[in-house]
């Protein structure tokens, strides 16, 4: 892999390897395109975040078709340092249940009410929709929760993820 600090590079590079006139056939480019790219494109004069680790903008590596890919090579994740305190983690949790909470409460108010519509009178086109929408949402409900209890039993072990106040589950 060759290093890059732009799109301009990269394309030059695939452009030498005869990529964008007929030339690269046989050829596979191994393309990283970083985060560090969008600098030219934002709005705004808020500094660029810190990179995790240094990376380049760009990077290209041209092999012939019949060449294994690079192996990913070695590679370890650093030690997770909070940024935040345990009540700011805390809070965020119990906000997103809020949200699922608030969503799961609307949808099946939604739901009665379809119900109710759909039994005093006729169904008209406008209704399709809501229907469709509804129904859709439901079925990835349901499936989720199906496909989540089907790998917990593979995995013969407790769900990692959740919600557990004194003792009990509130949330998968």
């Amino acid at each position: 892999m060759k290093a890059l600090g732009s799109l301009a590079d990269v394309e030059r590079e695939l452009r030498a390897a005869g990529f964008f006139e007929g030339g690269g056939d046989g050829l596979v480019a191994d393309v990283y395109l970083g985060y560090g790219l969008s600098r030219a494109l934002r709005r705004t004069d808020v500094p660029d975040p810190p990179e995790p680790c240094p990376l380049p903008a760009a990077a290209v590596g041209i092999r012939r078709e019949d060449e294994p890919a690079p192996p990913a090579g070695a590679f370890r994740v650093g030690e997770w340092r909070a940024t935040w305190d345990e009540g700011a983690y805390g809070s965020a949790v119990w906000v997103l249940l809020g949200f699922r909470t608030v969503n799961l409460v609307t949808d099946f108010a939604d739901t009665l009410v379809l119900t109710a519509v759909m039994y005093k009178e006729p169904i008209e086109g406008k209704r399709y929709v809501d229907i469709a929408e509804n129904s859709g949402y439901w079925d990835f409900i349901v499936r989720r929760q199906r496909n989540r209890r089907q790998r917990n039993r593979r995995q013969r072990n407790r769900p990692k993820s959740g919600v557990i106040l004194r003792g009990r589950r509130l949330m998968p």
